[in-house]
């Protein structure tokens, strides 16, 4: 084996900031209900009370006791 092939190729991930407030995401006529884990500037990372489907479009509401945000948002990463 040569050194080359012992170099480790390292990825570059955004810093996350850890939260806990609660989110809904509204998604055609279903509304989840869920927890915001955390937040970085590729997106945010949330446990819901229902299934989604990656791809699915919605209304995204961060509710946070300083106030409320609306998002249109899209699921793109599912971790079972």
């Amino acid at each position: 084996m040569s050194h080359q092939d012992q170099i480790r190729n390292f990825e570059y991930r955004p810093y996350r900031m850890r939260t806990g407030f609660a989110v809904q995401f509204f998604v055609g006529a279903v509304t989840l209900h869920g927890l915001c884990r955390d937040v970085s500037d590729a997106g945010i990372r949330a446990e819901f009370d229902g299934t989604l489907i990656i791809g699915d479009i919605g209304m995204l509401f961060l509710l946070h006791p300083a106030g409320q945000l609306n998002l249109k948002a899209k699921a793109s990463y599912i971790k079972n």
